[in-house]
């Protein structure tokens, strides 16, 4: 018999959410996937190249010893220049399309 109540037991509905909720919840999910982005990173050059031009000594000790770099840019910064990174690579292809045809 009580697999027969569960059977007959209304299903609960859950309210249908607005475009305003999922908007939020996307938005929070991408701004959590940017800011992963934001972890230390330990940069250092294998040896000497022509084109390093700076003289700054201590960009040169960073340079050659390593240094870890940590940057704390915000997610919409991220969005921004990853947008326009993409916008501009679709520009540029659009007019080697136009150069070669």
């Amino acid at each position: 018999m009580k697999s027969l109540k569960v059977l007959k037991a209304p299903k609960e509905v859950k309210a249908p959410r607005t475009d305003a909720e999922i908007t939020e919840e996307l938005l929070l999910k991408i701004d959590s996937s940017l800011n992963e982005r934001n972890k230390p990173e330990f940069k250092k050059v294998g040896g000497f190249h022509p084109s390093y031009t700076n003289q700054c000594a201590r960009y040169w000790y960073y340079l050659f010893e390593g240094v870890v770099l940590e940057t704390s840019f915000s997610a919409q910064t991220h969005r921004i220049f990853d947008t326009m990174g993409m916008l501009c690579m679709i520009v540029f292809i659009n007019i080697l399309i136009i150069l070669g045809s």
